[in-house]
Order: C-alpha cells, then structure tokens, then sequence
C-alpha cells in the first residue's frame, strides 16, 4: 500500500521556527495527503528541522539538530497557516552533539531530507491527540 502523502514543492526556507534555541537556518518539507480531505479540511504535515544551541545565548555549543512536525487541517494545502482551522505539533531534538554551527547545520539539512510524514503515524483526519502514542519517540535525529 503507498503512501497518502505528497510531497508539496521543495526543500525550503524553514524561517524562524525554533525560538530563542535556533542557532542555525532552518529548512521546511510540506506534505499533504490529497485522498484524505474531507468537508474542504487537507490535512497537511510541515516538518522543519535546525541546528540549537544548548546554552541561553543561541551560538554556544554544544548544538544539537531539532526537528518539529507540524499537523494541520486547513482549507487550503498550498496556504496552511492562513486558512487553518485546527493544528498541532511536537518538537523532538537529537541527542547526537555538534562543536561547529557548520556541523550542526549540515546534519539537520540531511537529517531534514531522509524524513517523511509517514514516521508520524497520522492518518490526516485524527485530531484528538491519539497519535501522539504512535512512535513518536523514535523520530529523534
């Protein structure tokens, strides 16, 4: 059996995703599952992942890599955030550590790449917080 998502557009510019921990750049892969809509509600899976520092100034090592996977239903997949009518998220973060901001960067750029909304268990249509039992512990980098 395939996969109900599909991959919407490129690798993008993540922006500011991680807060006062976001040491590095951020980068973005959107997904949206086109077979399960319903009552004009896509859902659609965003994943980012960055670099973050460990200490409170943001540029101190040692970093780690953090991924967010971000769900939402919205009434158009092309547009999640201005048409989203309810969403959660959860944050995980690596316990691999990076000296160099250029090491950290490079790991959550490939980390970001291998990932997909199948590691999430959701089905798109769910929104009572029962997928969060599914594994989600393992998707740590």
């Amino acid at each position: 059996m395939g996969s109900i998502w599909k991959e919407i557009g490129d690798v993008a510019d993540g922006g500011d995703i991680g807060g006062d921990w976001q040491a590095t750049a951020s980068w973005s892969r959107r997904f949206h599952a086109p077979t399960a809509a319903r009552d004009g509600e896509h859902p659609v899976v965003t994943i980012y992942a960055y670099g973050i520092a460990d200490r409170d100034d943001g540029v101190s090592p040692p970093f780690r890599v953090e991924t967010q996977y971000e769900l939402t239903l919205c009434a158009d997949p092309r547009r999640p955030g201005d048409t989203e009518r309810w969403s959660d998220s959860v944050t995980v973060t690596g316990a691999d550590t990076y000296d160099r901001l250029s090491g950290v960067a490079g790991a959550a750029s490939a980390h970001l790449c291998g990932l997909g909304p199948e590691a999430i268990h959701w089905d798109g249509l769910t929104i009572d917080g029962s997928y969060r039992g599914n594994g989600w512990g393992e998707l740590a980098p």
